[in-house]
């Protein structure tokens, strides 16, 4: 697919200095549309620190000529490596998302030559240590505040729990659901609920708080319009193994979850009794419920998705899709204006499917499947830009144009090869909330993004407008010119006259 980058490099030839030691620099051409081209001498010593660095961030890189036991000294070696950098600075100027990092513009001097294309950087807010795993979170956008649920993953703590916890006293939680106020970006817990067993989900809807744990239990929780932390909890057994997704349609007053033991549950949120249950096949991975459609969407680990009809009486098995990577599904995002279901997988595929119009989705089909980092864990989008948010094991964040499918932007946002278990676009903001395995909770800003359409518009016109201008300046000295060249005709046959 072909990316929309604006800047394109090249090394059309290299200089040696001999005063300096025999020292060979590469001579680079930055070219950036709209702005007139420049060019730079780097060693390649420069080079190499720069693919060392992008290495760390960005994945598939092209090959970068290697270093070399000896000096190269004679012409045709020298010339072999400017062809291999030729080739290896073209490839990476097509990625947007690497010619927008801090590291390239500075190198290559964007700041100074192209201003316009600068890209600010995301800052972080706020941040703070969270001593469990955060699996899942909700913003509520009225009271400004997420529930989050996490677990405890480190074995020896986990032990410590299964020793001492008995049924009446939880001394050392396995999981928990927390609420978090977001006001005046700070990160302020209000209130934790602890569990004797690891919490996966949760799904918040009109004061009902639903948390699906790992044995296949979910919790019900009653909130005030205030979310003070609940009193009298109401648990079920609702599945056999962990529950991986839950949701609550208020109007029909069910609680709708999904398990690893490849059961989707229907269950009467006031009785907490079985509705209707489906089964599917694999273990069951992501839920997506989607109220405007009355359409549920469930991934499994071997890259299907479900789609059942939620709008009769008992729940309609509707279509099977599977997608092009066959890796399992760890999240879903859905554009409804446009009809595309974004299935993340963790082989660091972003599939979309074309789910249609509402009432068309039995016509579901894949429609293009997008690289992206590797491994990925979570997906959050924004509607508003157009972008896909997505988190991966390396502690990158990776922001995805949904209009030309590309990469447009990463983030170190945690320590390298830090697993990304959250990313979550807080609604109508420019605010992304993630997690890390290194145990940071962070707040982060992201400026409004640069519409390099509307740049490569102002410099396409600026350079119509000058070119304007020089012709009718030409034009306008050809007309003087002629003027000139008449009245030097009427003095010429003035002279004749005058001297006959």
């Amino acid at each position: 697919m072909q990316n929309h980058s604006f800047c394109k490099l090249s090394v059309p030839t290299f200089k040696q200095y001999e005063q300096f030691q025999g020292v060979t620099l590469y001579c680079i051409d930055v070219q950036v549309i709209g702005v007139t081209a420049w060019r730079l001498e780097l060693r390649y010593s420069d080079l190499f620190d720069l693919n060392t660095i992008l290495k760390a961030q960005f994945q598939k890189l092209p090959k970068f000529p290697g270093k070399t036991l000896s000096k190269l000294t004679t012409t045709q070696e020298l010339e072999k490596r400017r062809i291999k950098l030729n080739t290896y600075l073209s490839s990476i100027s097509e990625r947007l998302e690497i010619v927008t990092c801090p590291i390239f513009c500075e190198l290559f001097e964007i700041a100074k030559y192209a201003p316009k294309y600068v890209f600010e950087q995301p800052k972080i807010i706020n941040s703070q240590q969270h001593l469990q795993t955060i699996k899942n979170c909700q913003y509520i956008k009225e009271q400004e505040a997420l529930l989050v649920v996490s677990s405890q993953t480190e074995g020896y703590k986990q032990l410590i729990a299964f020793m001492q916890n008995d049924e009446n006293s939880i001394s050392e939680a396995l999981g928990q659901v927390e609420l978090f106020s977001l006001k005046d970006n700070q990160i302020v817990l209000k209130w934790s609920q602890i569990f004797d067993n690891q919490a996966q989900c949760l799904y918040y809807s009109e004061g009902a708080l639903i948390v699906g744990l790992e044995k296949g239990k979910i919790i019900v929780y009653q909130l005030d319009q205030d979310l003070n932390k609940p009193q009298h909890p109401s648990n079920y057994q609702m599945h056999k193994m962990r529950v991986n997704g839950v949701f609550y349609h208020k109007l029909k007053k069910v609680i709708y979850s999904i398990s690893q033991d490849g059961t989707f549950v229907v269950t009467q949120r006031d009785y907490l009794k079985h509705k209707d249950q489906l089964l599917l096949k694999g273990e069951l991975t992501t839920l997506l419920v989607c109220e405007y459609r009355e359409i549920a969407f469930i991934g499994n680990s071997k890259g299907s998705v479900f789609m059942l009809d939620l709008n009769k009486e008992n729940v309609q098995y509707l279509k099977r899709v599977d997608c092009q990577v066959l890796s399992k599904i760890v999240d879903f995002a859905i554009n409804n204006q446009q009809g595309f279901l974004f299935a993340a997988c963790e082989s660091g595929y972003l599939q979309v499917i074309d789910i249609g119009s509402i009432g068309r989705e039995s016509n579901s089909k894949t429609k293009i499947c997008i690289s992206t980092n590797q491994q990925t864990k979570k997906i959050s989008y924004c509607q508003q830009r157009h972008h896909i948010y997505i988190g991966d094991t390396l502690g990158n964040i990776t922001v995805i144009s949904e209009q030309t499918g590309c990469p447009i932007y990463s983030l170190r946002a945690h320590e390298l090869d830090v697993m990304i278990t959250l990313v979550y676009y807080l609604e109508e903001s420019n605010k992304v909330i993630t997690y890390g395995k290194d145990q940071m909770f962070k707040m982060w800003e992201f400026p409004t993004w640069i519409n390099l359409n509307e740049i490569k518009y102002q410099e396409y016109q600026e350079i119509k407008q000058e070119q304007l201008n020089k012709q009718q300046t030409k034009s306008k000295l050809q007309k003087n010119n002629q003027a000139y060249q008449e009245d030097d005709e009427d003095d010429l046959n003035d002279w004749h006259k005058n001297n006959k």
